[in-house]
């Protein structure tokens, strides 16, 4: 009877009643399609985020700050005995140098980033670099991202003076060949940064055995003269971004 009596009352309403029903359907529609857009936004950029550059973790140097590139040169160290134990699948090291592209007579900042070429932790379109020995060969061979190669129109082959600072304060300068463009998903690591063997790297900066960061694949206790950032650490600012937006979608959608 109950059932009987809405009926009743919904037909009485007319054609309003039908369009509020459809307006009231295709709203949960749409925030059901924007809620499915945000998470799958969120899983798709974490899991970027931590194939590429998080991993499980990092070992980094205290008082190292990504954020104050003037600062990346005083804190370098050498690579602790237990991290030194891990395998290519466990760790990955890192040094982060500060430098100057200069490409078609512009002056660009760029981020040195010098990474071991055995690793197997992080997935990265380096295979160019493999094939160089130890010793930087003259022009030195990098590797950047499409997004830097569209802002500073560098092509494969292709080679422009960089300078940057050794252990020691001295300014030094030498030519580089792009030697590949790779496919970098992650943008944090492609735009503004030009990637070198580890191993070259330490060479041009005269830092032997050094790293700014020790990528690894899970927490392995604590570790003296480095501090350990977990991955929510390290993904704290996006994460905060996406929280920021789930907000806004539930004012908008309130």
């Amino acid at each position: 009877m109950i059932w009987t009596l809405a009926w009743k009352n919904f037909t009485r309403q007319g054609i309003r009643a039908f369009l509020n029903v459809l307006v009231t359907a295709l709203s949960i529609i749409a925030l059901i399609f924007m809620v499915s857009i945000l998470n799958g936004f969120q899983s798709q950029t974490t899991r970027n985020l931590v194939k590429t550059d998080v991993a499980g973790g990092h070992y980094r140097v205290p008082g190292f700050d990504i954020l104050s590139p003037t600062e990346w040169e005083d804190h370098t160290r050498p690579v602790p005995e237990p991290l030194t134990l891990l395998s290519p699948f466990q760790k990955a090291e890192v040094l982060i140098q500060q430098g100057q592209l200069f490409p078609n007579r512009r002056l660009y900042p760029v981020q040195l980033r010098g990474i071991e070429m055995d690793q197997n932790l992080l997935e990265l379109p380096l295979p160019g670099l493999k094939p160089f020995g130890p010793r930087p060969p003259d022009p030195i061979p990098v590797v950047i991202g499409t997004r830097m190669a569209d802002k500073t129109h560098l092509e494969p082959g292709e080679t422009v003076v960089l300078k940057w600072r050794d252990q020691f304060g001295g300014v030094d300068a030498r030519e580089v060949r792009v030697v590949d463009v790779g496919e970098f998903v992650n943008p944090r690591i492609d735009e503004g940064v030009v990637w070198l063997r580890l191993d070259h790297l330490r060479v041009m900066t005269q830092r032997p055995g050094e790293v700014s960061w020790v990528a690894v694949d899970r927490y392995r206790g604590p570790i003296e003269g480095f501090q350990f950032y977990t991955v929510s650490m390290l993904m704290s600012d996006l994460l905060a971004l996406l929280e920021q937006d789930r907000r806004n979608s539930r004012i908008m959608w309130g």
